[in-house]
Protein backbone atom coordinates (compact mmCIF):
# COMPACT_ATOMS: atom_id res chain seq x y z
CA UNK A 1 0.00 0.00 0.00
CA UNK A 2 1.54 3.07 -0.95
CA UNK A 3 0.29 6.53 0.93
CA UNK A 4 1.42 10.23 1.07
CA UNK A 5 2.41 12.46 4.09
CA UNK A 6 2.10 15.84 3.68
CA UNK A 7 3.64 18.13 6.38
CA UNK A 8 6.02 21.19 6.78
CA UNK A 9 8.88 19.18 7.70
CA UNK A 10 10.67 15.88 5.97
CA UNK A 11 9.79 13.45 8.63
CA UNK A 12 12.40 10.89 9.44
CA UNK A 13 9.23 8.28 10.03
CA UNK A 14 5.62 8.27 10.26
CA UNK A 15 4.83 9.38 13.63
CA UNK A 16 1.29 9.29 15.11
CA UNK A 17 1.09 13.13 14.90
CA UNK A 18 -3.23 13.66 15.64
CA UNK A 19 -5.63 11.49 17.23
CA UNK A 20 -8.63 10.07 16.32
CA UNK A 21 -11.65 10.87 18.39
CA UNK A 22 -14.24 8.05 19.04
CA UNK A 23 -17.05 8.29 21.52
CA UNK A 24 -17.84 6.06 24.63
CA UNK A 25 -21.34 5.60 26.51
CA UNK A 26 -22.95 8.92 27.65
CA UNK A 27 -22.01 10.52 25.10
CA UNK A 28 -18.71 11.17 26.53
CA UNK A 29 -15.55 11.41 24.06
CA UNK A 30 -12.04 9.88 24.07
CA UNK A 31 -9.16 10.03 21.62
CA UNK A 32 -6.41 7.56 20.57
CA UNK A 33 -3.06 8.87 18.57
CA UNK A 34 -2.69 7.78 14.82
CA UNK A 35 -1.28 8.83 12.24
CA UNK A 36 -3.26 10.70 8.77
CA UNK A 37 -2.00 9.61 5.28
CA UNK A 38 -3.69 9.65 2.06
CA UNK A 39 -3.21 7.88 -1.29
CA UNK A 40 -3.56 11.28 -2.98
CA UNK A 41 -0.93 12.99 -4.51
CA UNK A 42 -0.53 16.75 -5.16
CA UNK A 43 1.97 18.84 -6.54
CA UNK A 44 1.32 22.11 -4.46
CA UNK A 45 0.39 22.70 -1.41
CA UNK A 46 -2.62 24.89 -1.97
CA UNK A 47 -4.30 21.55 -3.12
CA UNK A 48 -3.31 19.64 -0.17
CA UNK A 49 -4.20 22.53 2.33
CA UNK A 50 -7.60 22.71 0.42
CA UNK A 51 -8.48 18.81 0.32
CA UNK A 52 -6.96 17.71 3.78
CA UNK A 53 -8.57 20.49 5.41
CA UNK A 54 -5.53 21.42 7.32
CA UNK A 55 -4.31 24.83 8.36
CA UNK A 56 -0.91 25.07 6.99
CA UNK A 57 0.54 25.24 3.67
CA UNK A 58 3.13 22.24 3.71
CA UNK A 59 6.30 22.36 2.51
CA UNK A 60 6.67 18.55 1.51
CA UNK A 61 5.29 15.56 0.52
CA UNK A 62 6.60 12.44 1.52
CA UNK A 63 5.86 8.70 0.25
CA UNK A 64 5.17 5.55 2.44
CA UNK A 65 5.66 2.02 1.18
CA UNK A 66 3.58 0.48 3.99
CA UNK A 67 4.69 -3.61 2.43
CA UNK A 68 4.02 -6.04 4.85
CA UNK A 69 2.56 -3.96 7.28
CA UNK A 70 0.69 -5.59 10.27
CA UNK A 71 -0.76 -2.30 11.22
CA UNK A 72 -4.83 -1.62 11.61
CA UNK A 73 -5.50 1.03 9.07
CA UNK A 74 -8.68 2.19 9.67
CA UNK A 75 -10.62 5.20 7.70
CA UNK A 76 -11.95 8.24 9.38
CA UNK A 77 -15.02 6.39 10.63
CA UNK A 78 -13.26 3.42 12.41
CA UNK A 79 -13.79 1.03 9.37
CA UNK A 80 -11.23 -1.59 8.43
CA UNK A 81 -9.21 -0.70 5.10
CA UNK A 82 -7.99 -4.24 4.18
CA UNK A 83 -6.04 -2.98 0.99
CA UNK A 84 -5.50 -0.98 -2.18
CA UNK A 85 -9.08 -1.30 -3.23
CA UNK A 86 -10.60 -0.80 0.09
CA UNK A 87 -8.53 2.04 1.02
CA UNK A 88 -9.90 3.61 -2.87
CA UNK A 89 -13.48 3.30 -1.43
CA UNK A 90 -12.76 5.00 1.90
CA UNK A 91 -14.92 7.99 3.63
CA UNK A 92 -13.29 12.03 2.54
CA UNK A 93 -11.65 13.97 4.61
CA UNK A 94 -14.21 15.98 6.42
CA UNK A 95 -14.37 19.97 5.64
CA UNK A 96 -13.01 22.05 8.49
CA UNK A 97 -10.92 25.18 9.21
CA UNK A 98 -12.06 27.03 6.39
CA UNK A 99 -11.17 24.02 3.86
CA UNK A 100 -13.55 22.06 1.99
CA UNK A 101 -11.39 18.58 2.32
CA UNK A 102 -12.34 15.54 0.31
CA UNK A 103 -9.39 13.68 -0.02
CA UNK A 104 -9.21 10.34 0.79
CA UNK A 105 -7.73 9.76 4.06
CA UNK A 106 -6.57 6.50 5.90
CA UNK A 107 -5.67 6.30 9.89
CA UNK A 108 -2.93 4.40 10.47
CA UNK A 109 -3.12 2.80 14.41
CA UNK A 110 0.09 1.88 16.40
CA UNK A 111 2.23 2.63 19.18
CA UNK A 112 5.00 5.09 17.95
CA UNK A 113 7.84 2.63 18.10
CA UNK A 114 6.02 0.63 15.05
CA UNK A 115 5.63 3.43 13.15
CA UNK A 116 9.29 4.35 13.53
CA UNK A 117 9.77 1.42 11.47
CA UNK A 118 8.29 3.00 8.28
CA UNK A 119 10.95 5.80 6.92
CA UNK A 120 9.98 7.65 3.64
CA UNK A 121 11.07 6.97 0.43
CA UNK A 122 13.90 9.57 -0.91
CA UNK A 123 14.02 11.94 -2.20
CA UNK A 124 11.14 13.67 -0.82
CA UNK A 125 9.31 15.69 -2.93
CA UNK A 126 9.35 19.67 -2.30
CA UNK A 127 6.42 22.03 -2.66
CA UNK A 128 7.22 24.88 -4.27
CA UNK A 129 3.98 27.02 -2.93
CA UNK A 130 4.34 25.40 0.69
CA UNK A 131 6.04 27.10 4.02
CA UNK A 132 2.85 29.06 5.20
CA UNK A 133 0.19 29.47 8.33
CA UNK A 134 -3.60 30.01 8.46
CA UNK A 135 -3.94 32.53 11.33
CA UNK A 136 -5.14 29.89 13.14
CA UNK A 137 -2.24 27.58 13.22
CA UNK A 138 0.15 26.02 16.41
CA UNK A 139 3.51 23.71 15.97
CA UNK A 140 5.39 21.30 18.51
CA UNK A 141 2.30 20.26 20.18
CA UNK A 142 2.51 18.71 23.55
CA UNK A 143 0.48 16.46 25.51
CA UNK A 144 -1.37 19.29 27.09
CA UNK A 145 -2.56 20.39 24.09
CA UNK A 146 -4.12 17.09 23.11
CA UNK A 147 -6.30 17.16 26.41
CA UNK A 148 -7.54 20.49 26.01
CA UNK A 149 -8.32 19.97 22.01
CA UNK A 150 -10.80 16.99 23.46
CA UNK A 151 -12.05 19.37 25.94
CA UNK A 152 -13.07 21.77 23.24
CA UNK A 153 -14.80 18.69 21.13
CA UNK A 154 -16.41 17.40 23.88
CA UNK A 155 -17.75 21.03 24.70
CA UNK A 156 -18.91 20.88 20.78
CA UNK A 157 -20.46 17.41 21.33
CA UNK A 158 -22.36 18.56 24.45
CA UNK A 159 -23.79 21.31 22.63
CA UNK A 160 -25.32 18.83 19.68
CA UNK A 161 -26.80 17.16 22.12
CA UNK A 162 -28.94 20.29 23.19
CA UNK A 163 -30.40 20.94 20.74
CA UNK A 164 -34.29 20.13 20.18
CA UNK A 165 -34.38 17.96 16.89
CA UNK A 166 -37.40 15.49 17.70
CA UNK A 167 -36.94 12.08 16.64
CA UNK A 168 -34.02 13.00 14.08
CA UNK A 169 -30.62 13.70 16.37
CA UNK A 170 -27.16 13.97 15.65
CA UNK A 171 -25.74 10.74 15.66
CA UNK A 172 -21.84 10.96 16.24
CA UNK A 173 -19.49 9.72 13.26
CA UNK A 174 -16.09 10.66 14.15
CA UNK A 175 -13.92 13.10 15.14
CA UNK A 176 -9.73 14.15 14.96
CA UNK A 177 -7.32 16.42 16.65
CA UNK A 178 -5.48 18.08 13.83
CA UNK A 179 -1.43 17.83 13.95
CA UNK A 180 -1.77 21.86 15.52
CA UNK A 181 -4.19 19.91 18.28
CA UNK A 182 -7.64 21.69 17.10
CA UNK A 183 -10.54 19.22 17.46
CA UNK A 184 -12.55 18.15 14.48
CA UNK A 185 -16.33 16.39 15.32
CA UNK A 186 -18.71 15.19 12.37
CA UNK A 187 -21.82 14.26 12.96
CA UNK A 188 -25.18 13.00 10.68
CA UNK A 189 -28.71 13.32 10.63
CA UNK A 190 -30.65 11.68 8.29
CA UNK A 191 -28.56 12.48 4.54
CA UNK A 192 -26.16 15.41 5.60
CA UNK A 193 -23.04 14.74 7.50
CA UNK A 194 -22.71 18.24 9.66
CA UNK A 195 -19.00 19.28 11.09
CA UNK A 196 -17.64 21.55 13.55
CA UNK A 197 -13.99 22.21 13.86
CA UNK A 198 -12.32 24.89 16.93
CA UNK A 199 -9.25 26.46 16.43
CA UNK A 200 -7.66 29.24 18.98
CA UNK A 201 -4.73 31.68 19.46
CA UNK A 202 -3.35 33.08 22.50
CA UNK A 203 -1.51 35.99 22.89
CA UNK A 204 -0.58 36.29 26.71
CA UNK A 205 -3.97 35.91 29.36
CA UNK A 206 -5.67 36.72 25.87
CA UNK A 207 -7.29 34.34 23.96
CA UNK A 208 -9.45 34.24 20.79
CA UNK A 209 -11.70 31.01 19.05
CA UNK A 210 -13.25 30.43 15.84
CA UNK A 211 -15.57 27.69 15.15
CA UNK A 212 -16.17 26.72 11.70
CA UNK A 213 -19.55 24.69 10.58
CA UNK A 214 -20.52 22.95 7.31
CA UNK A 215 -23.39 20.89 6.10
CA UNK A 216 -22.11 18.66 3.36
CA UNK A 217 -23.26 15.23 1.41
CA UNK A 218 -20.98 13.27 -0.64
CA UNK A 219 -22.18 11.50 -3.86
CA UNK A 220 -19.81 9.25 -5.63
CA UNK A 221 -17.40 11.60 -7.27
CA UNK A 222 -19.20 15.43 -6.06
CA UNK A 223 -19.63 16.92 -2.79
CA UNK A 224 -22.33 19.05 -2.09
CA UNK A 225 -21.80 21.54 1.02
CA UNK A 226 -23.08 25.15 2.76
CA UNK A 227 -20.57 26.59 4.77
CA UNK A 228 -18.93 27.66 6.58
CA UNK A 229 -20.62 29.31 8.97
CA UNK A 230 -18.53 30.93 11.31
CA UNK A 231 -18.62 32.53 15.24
CA UNK A 232 -15.67 33.64 16.81
CA UNK A 233 -15.52 34.92 20.35
CA UNK A 234 -12.30 36.32 22.73
CA UNK A 235 -12.14 36.92 26.01
CA UNK A 236 -9.08 38.21 28.17
CA UNK A 237 -8.64 35.48 31.19
CA UNK A 238 -7.37 36.07 34.40
CA UNK A 239 -7.94 39.83 34.03
CA UNK A 240 -4.89 42.16 35.46
CA UNK A 241 -3.25 38.84 36.39
CA UNK A 242 0.25 38.94 35.50
CA UNK A 243 0.97 37.63 32.17
CA UNK A 244 1.24 33.79 31.88
CA UNK A 245 2.55 31.21 29.99
CA UNK A 246 1.00 29.81 26.88
CA UNK A 247 1.39 26.13 28.53
CA UNK A 248 0.04 27.33 32.01
CA UNK A 249 -2.76 28.99 29.87
CA UNK A 250 -3.95 25.90 28.56
CA UNK A 251 -3.34 23.94 31.73
CA UNK A 252 -5.92 26.36 33.34
CA UNK A 253 -8.52 26.51 29.92
CA UNK A 254 -8.60 22.76 29.61
CA UNK A 255 -8.72 22.18 33.54
CA UNK A 256 -11.88 24.80 33.65
CA UNK A 257 -13.66 23.47 30.80
CA UNK A 258 -13.28 19.82 32.78
CA UNK A 259 -15.06 20.97 35.40
CA UNK A 260 -17.67 23.01 33.06
CA UNK A 261 -16.14 26.75 34.48
CA UNK A 262 -15.85 29.69 32.82
CA UNK A 263 -15.67 29.84 29.87
CA UNK A 264 -16.70 26.13 28.79
CA UNK A 265 -20.28 27.58 28.00
CA UNK A 266 -18.63 30.26 25.53
CA UNK A 267 -17.43 27.68 23.89
CA UNK A 268 -20.61 25.66 24.42
CA UNK A 269 -22.47 29.05 23.11
CA UNK A 270 -20.81 29.32 19.84
CA UNK A 271 -21.32 25.60 18.86
CA UNK A 272 -24.60 25.77 19.65
CA UNK A 273 -25.71 29.13 17.52
CA UNK A 274 -23.28 27.34 14.50
CA UNK A 275 -25.27 23.96 14.51
CA UNK A 276 -28.21 25.59 15.40
CA UNK A 277 -27.81 27.92 12.04
CA UNK A 278 -26.49 24.17 10.01
CA UNK A 279 -30.00 22.05 11.27
CA UNK A 280 -31.73 24.59 10.67
CA UNK A 281 -31.15 25.00 6.54
CA UNK A 282 -34.05 22.81 5.08
CA UNK A 283 -33.41 20.73 2.23
CA UNK A 284 -34.61 23.18 -0.61
CA UNK A 285 -32.66 25.72 1.30
CA UNK A 286 -29.62 23.28 1.10
CA UNK A 287 -30.69 22.54 -2.51
CA UNK A 288 -30.61 26.17 -3.86
CA UNK A 289 -27.67 27.31 -1.85
CA UNK A 290 -25.15 24.53 -1.63
CA UNK A 291 -21.59 24.92 -3.44
CA UNK A 292 -20.71 21.32 -5.57
CA UNK A 293 -17.05 20.76 -5.69
CA UNK A 294 -15.36 17.48 -7.85
CA UNK A 295 -13.66 14.97 -5.40
CA UNK A 296 -10.19 14.47 -6.23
Amino acid sequence: MKVYKYSKNPPDYLKPSSHRIFELPGRKLDSHPVAYVTPDLYDLAVWARKYLSITYFPTCRSLFKLVGAALPVTDNTGGTIDDELSLERVPRVWPAFGRDGGAREALLIADPDSLSKFKPEVPVHRLPDGGKDDSYHQDNVQDHDIKLAIEIAQATWDAAGQLDLGDRVLRFVGGKVSEDAFPVVTARRSSYHYTLSVGYTILGNYLRVKVWGYVWSDDVNLRHICGPLNDVFSLDLWRGSPALTERTVKDRLQRRLERHQHPYHLFLGAAKNVLTRAVGMEETYFSTYSRTMALP
